[in-house]
């Protein structure tokens, strides 16, 4: 699944107002690189985008130009920017995140060299077991990820997280829906980069 986000450009104003607003040919060049690790991510595509210098709130930018990053991650684009627009760089791959951290301004008219970091995959499989019987329900990470209800629980799910980093899984066990003093659970998960970590959950 590739998906391409958009950056709302209200937060970045402040990177906005320093750009040069040049008109000519414009160079872009760096590196994808994996966050965490600095590992090269090959085949990414890298966009340029196109947005209007007076932006109105409503209008969303234009892709303009497309490449797709070497075996080495690396990647280069020229254009020729117009002094009326703004312009920035943001890239994309199926198996990472792209969020507005991966998007930069690009100074138009000149040689720019960015290198834009994209947060890996990755998955907890939750393996959820009801052993003594004696709660009824389930909370994982309060609603986020789901509830479970019953006596005789054994299910499972995956979920996928920012990998390379430590996710706080917990869980909060309800005897019965008046329960007010429900027992909690929590433990640390390092989630693994373009892998699955299994979690099992007994209660």
């Amino acid at each position: 699944m590739k998906n391409l986000i958009l950056i709302p450009f209200a937060l970045l104003s402040i990177f906005l107002a320093s750009c040069q607003k040049d008109s000519g040919p414009t160079t872009v060049s760096g590196y994808v690189l994996e966050e965490g690790t600095n590992k090269p991510i090959p085949d990414a595509t890298v966009y340029i985008l196109e947005q209007k210098a007076e932006y109105t709130g409503t209008v969303q930018p234009k892709v303009i130009f497309s490449t797709r990053s070497t075996s080495d991650g690396r990647y280069s684009m020229s254009f020729d920017a117009n002094k009326d627009n703004l312009y920035f760089v943001q890239a994309a791959h199926d198996t990472f995140f792209t969020s507005a951290g991966s998007g930069w301004p690009v100074n138009a008219g000149k040689k720019n060299t960015i290198h834009i970091g994209l947060t890996p995959y990755g998955w907890i499989n939750f393996h959820v077991v009801n052993q003594t019987r004696s709660y009824s329900f389930i909370i994982v990470n309060d609603n986020s990820i789901g509830k479970i209800s019953g006596y005789n629980v054994d299910s499972t799910f995956i979920r996928y997280y920012h990998g390379n980093n430590w996710r706080e899984v917990y869980y909060v066990l309800f005897k019965n829906s008046q329960d007010t003093l429900p027992l909690k659970v929590s433990k640390n998960i390092w989630v693994v980069p373009h892998d699955t970590v299994n979690v099992s959950i007994e209660y």
